[in-house]
C-alpha cells in the first residue's frame, strides 16, 4: 500500500520524531498535495504539528494566485491554517545573476527557514520524489560532478525531510486519483527553457523506454552513492586531521608524506577539503585546483599555484602551504600553463597579465612603456615563469647577445640585496625576459621576423613600472 510504503520510508530514515512541528511546502502541485495529505495522515500518529507554508514566485500572474487560492482552500478543509509567503523571483533573479529556477529555489527554503524559527518548527518537509531524483542525479552527472553530486538529494539533511523519496511521480499521480484530489498543473514545467524539464521530458522518458525501471534504477545508484560517500568522508575526516593544520586565518598546511602514503583517492578528497577550508567557498574549487596541487607536491620548495579568492599554494620544504599570507617565505615560482594568464603580484599587490599574439593583430609601434612590453614568443623554448630570482640566472643586455647576471642588473638599478629576494621576474628557465621597473631583455626582442608576440602587462603600474 501506497501510504504504508512512505511511513516505512520514514521510519527506516528516522525523518520524525513524535511531536515534531512541521513545515510543509505546499505549491499547490501533485506533489505537494500528496505530501500534504500523508503528513496528514502520520501526524495523527505520531502527534505532529503541521505549518503548511506557500510561496507565491509572482511569475505567472492569475495562475499563480490561483494557486495560493487553491492551497488556502485545501488547508481551510483541513482546519490547517496556511501560511503564505509573495516573493518578486524575477527581480531576485535579476539582482543576483541567476536563473528564474535558481532564484525561486533560493526564495522557497529561505522562506521555509524564516518561518521554521519563527514558528519553532523542527522539521522542513518537501515533495522531491523518485523521479526528482533520478532527474537531480542525471544533471549532477552532466555537469561533472563526481561522487558527491551522484549521491543526489538526502532523505535528511538536518531539519529537512523529503518524505516522498521512496515514491515515484507515477504513483503519486495514482494515489490521488484513488483520493480523488485535484491538484493544480504549473505550465512552467512544460516548457523546455528550464535545465531540469529538459532531463524531465527530453531524457528521462526514452531512458523509461530503453529500461522501465530507469528512473527506480538512478534513484537506486543515489542511494548506493549516498552511503560509499559517508565511508568516505569518515576516511576523509581521519586523513585530513591526521596531516593538517589549521590557523586562526584558515590557512592550511599538509603534511606531504602522509598524504603521499595515503590512497590517490583519498588525498585528493583531503586536498579538496583544505582548499574549502582555506578559500571558505566551494563554488570556485575545480578538479584542476586540486590536480595542480597535488603536482605541487613533487616539486621544489618555494613553487606555487595561484588559486581563487587571492589564495595561494606552496610548497614548503615537507609541508603544502594553502592560504594568503606569504611572510617567511624564501620566493616563489609560478609556471605560466596557458594564456591569457594572470597573477597578483606578491608584496605589490599589483596584476601581471600575459598573453599571445600574432604579430599582426597588434599595433605596429613596439611599447616603450616600463609597464608593457613585448616579446619574441618564437624564442622561447621552455616554459615561463613568473619568480623571485636566482643566483644563476642571466639576461642579454646589448644587442650583440652579451648577458649580465641579474644580480648585476639588480646593483646597476640601485635595488637594495634584501628587497631582491622578493622581486618578482618573468623568466624562461634561468633566462629572464623581464625585470618589472627595471628593464626587458634584448635576447627576446621583436623583430620583422617575429611571428608571435608575448605581450605583458603590469595593471597598476607607476611611470617606472614598479
Amino acid at each position: 500500500m501506497f501510504t504504508n510504503k512512505i511511513k516505512a520510508f520514514c521510519r527506516q530514515k528516522e525523518l520524525f520524531s513524535p511531536g515534531d512541528k512541521v513545515v510543509i511546502g505546499l505549491s499547490g502541485g501533485a506533489d505537494s498535495v500528496c505530501l500534504f495529505l500523508l503528513l496528514l495522515d502520520l501526524a495523527k500518529e505520531l502527534n505532529l504539528e503541521l505549518v503548511p507554508v506557500h510561496v507565491n514566485h509572482n511569475l505567472r500572474g492569475k495562475d499563480a494566485l490561483a494557486d495560493q487560492h487553491f492551497c488556502e482552500e485545501l488547508c481551510r478543509q483541513h482546519g490547517l491554517e496556511l501560511t503564505v509567503v509573495s516573493v518578486p523571483v524575477a527581480e531576485l533573479a535579476a539582482e543576483n545573476g541567476w536563473s528564474l529556477e535558481e532564484a525561486g529555489r533560493n526564495a522557497r527554503y529561505k522562506a521555509f527557514a524564516e518561518i521554521a524559527k519563527k514558528q519553532q518548527c523542527s522539521k522542513t518537509a518537501v515533495a522531491h520524489h523518485k523521479d526528482d531524483q533520478a532527474e537531480t542525479v542525471l544533471f549532477q552527472m552532466f555537469r561533472g560532478s563526481r561522487l558527491k553530486g551522484l549521491s543526489g538529494m538526502e532523505a535528511k539533511n538536518g531539519s529537512l525531510v523529503r518524505p516522498l523519496l521512496s515514491v515515484t511521480r507515477e504513483e503519486i499521480e495514482a494515489y490521488l486519483k484513488e483520493k480523488n484530489q485535484d491538484f493544480c498543473i504549473d505550465r512552467t514545467n512544460l516548457e523546455e527553457e528550464y535545465t531540469r524539464n529538459k532531463i524531465r521530458h527530453g531524457i528521462l522518458p526514452v531512458a523509461k523506454d530503453v529500461c522501465s525501471g530507469a528512473v527506480e534504477h538512478v534513484a537506486g545508484l543515489a542511494e548506493y552513492a549516498g552511503e560509499v560517500e559517508k565511508v568516505l568522508e569518515r576516511l576523509t575526516e581521519e586523513l585530513f586531521g591526521a596531516c593538517a593544520g589549521i590557523d586562526a586565518d584558515n590557512n592550511v598546511s599538509l603534511e606531504i608524506e602522509a598524504l603521499r602514503s595515503a590512497e590517490r583517492l583519498l588525498a585528493e578528497r583531503v586536498m579538496y577539503k583544505a582548499l574549502c577550508v582555506a578559500c571558505q567557498r566551494k563554488k570556485d574549487i575545480t578538479s584542476g585546483f586540486v590536480a595542480d596541487c597535488m603536482a605541487l607536491m613533487d616539486k621544489q620548495t618555494g613553487r606555487q599555484v595561484t588559486l581563487p579568492a587571492g589564495l595561494m599554494a606552496e610548497r614548503r620544504f615537507g609541508q603544502l602551504f594553502i592560504g594568503r599570507r606569504l611572510e617567511n617565505r624564501s620566493g616563489f615560482c609560478v609556471e605560466v600553463k596557458s594564456f591569457p594568464f594572470e597573477i597578483i603580484l606578491p608584496e605589490t599587490g599589483k596584476k601581471l597579465t600575459l598573453s599571445v599574439k600574432k604579430r599582426e593583430e597588434i599595433e605596429e609601434n613596439i611599447p616603450k612603456s616600463t609597464y608593457t612590453k613585448w616579446f619574441d614568443y618564437d624564442k622561447i623554448e621552455k616554459v615561463i615563469s613568473v619568480r623571485t630570482v636566482a643566483a644563476e640566472d642571466e639576461m642579454v643586455v646589448f644587442t650583440d647577445g652579451r648577458k649580465k647576471k641579474a644580480a648585476d642588473v639588480f646593483a646597476e638599478a640601485k635595488i637594495p640585496k634584501e628587497l631582491r629576494k622578493q622581486y618578482p621576474i618573468l623568466a624562461e628557465g634561468n633566462r629572464l625576459l623581464w625585470i618589472p621597473g627595471i628593464r626587458g631583455s634584448e635576447g627576446f626582442r621583436v623583430t620583422e621576423e617575429t611571428k608571435q608576440v608575448l605581450v605583458a602587462t603590469i595593471d597598476g603600474g607607476n611611470e617606472d613600472g614598479r
